[in-house]
């Protein structure tokens, strides 16, 4: 790779790197010597990967690039035995498992006003109920 190539990758990485760390467009602009704020929304959806990816996944991969930068920090933090740090590593990693889908769906039993198990019938069994209780099922 020539030698211009590798920095402007450079550059591009530095670029998502301010941005992921919540410099503004302009800032970043600024910073690295580029004439305008498209040039830095280039290079960013270029490093990314992605050119017109949906909104939704653009936004949940900056958002998972950004807690991964967080959790890094964090996590040095919480090895030196910094509590606060810990907490807040903790709160980074359920929010990340959240986003990700990791976690279990959390089983919830419907119950009635004593706190007790309702149980449902199967709905062809209901039909039957109704069937011999009322002659039809749609009554």
């Amino acid at each position: 790779m020539p030698k211009k190539d590798i920095d402007i990758t450079l550059k591009q990485a530095k670029a998502r790197d301010m941005y992921l760390d919540g410099w503004s467009n302009t800032a970043i602009a600024k910073e690295l010597g580029w004439k305008d704020v498209s040039s830095v929304k280039k290079a960013i959806k270029r490093i990314l990967d992605v050119d017109k990816p949906a909104p939704r996944d653009m936004t949940l991969t900056l958002s998972l690039l950004r807690l991964e930068s967080i959790t890094g920090k964090l996590y040095r933090k919480s090895l030196e035995g910094d509590l606060e740090a810990t907490k807040l590593l903790l709160k980074a990693m359920e929010r990340q498992a959240k986003m990700l889908g990791l976690d279990a769906p959390t089983k919830v039993a419907e119950t009635d006003a004593e706190g007790r198990t309702v149980r449902k019938l199967p709905a062809g069994v209901l039909a039957v109920i109704q069937q011999n209780v009322y002659g039809s099922s749609n009554e």
